[in-house]
């Protein structure tokens, strides 16, 4: 009991009395809510002034929208180049085909005369088959080009 009289008479007890822990804490919240009144009352203004600028330019915005959409739709719309490549790829096919099958050309020739980028490829799937120093065409091959004709 005597402890609890000395604490309480040094402020550091709990009681609702100026000194001490909690009275400290009631203070700092009673100056922070003044703080924070403040702070909210700014921040409505700021939103009010943002709403009423916001409402004031909203028809220059959208019309400044409205006309960056129709440019954009008035380009030139992307043509896709599948059909060339497809059309490619059929065309060095047929060019293989009637290529010699007893006498092998070199990946250079078919780089500068039938424009195969990568011999590897026509390897891979069967059109091409190396031959020493260079590449004959497949019996796949031919009868590509005859499915094709």
């Amino acid at each position: 009991m005597a402890t609890q009289a000395k604490h309480a008479a040094n402020g550091n007890g709990n009681g609702s009395t100026g000194g001490g822990v909690v009275g400290r804490l009631q203070r700092l919240l009673a100056e922070n809510e003044e703080t924070a009144a403040a702070i909210r009352k700014v921040i409505a203004l700021f939103n009010g002034a943002d709403t009423v600028k916001a409402k004031r330019n909203a028809p220059d915005v959208i019309a400044h929208a409205l006309a960056i959409d129709s440019a954009r739709r008035e380009r030139k719309p992307r043509v896709s180049q599948v059909g060339t490549k497809i059309d490619r790829r059929r065309q060095a096919r047929a060019a293989i085909a009637a290529l010699d099958p007893a006498e092998p050309v070199s990946a250079e020739w078919l780089r500068a005369e039938l424009g195969i980028k990568r011999v590897g490829k026509y390897v891979q799937h069967g059109y091409l088959k190396r031959k020493g120093d260079g590449y004959v065409p497949t019996a796949k091959a031919r009868a590509a080009a005859e499915e094709q004709a």
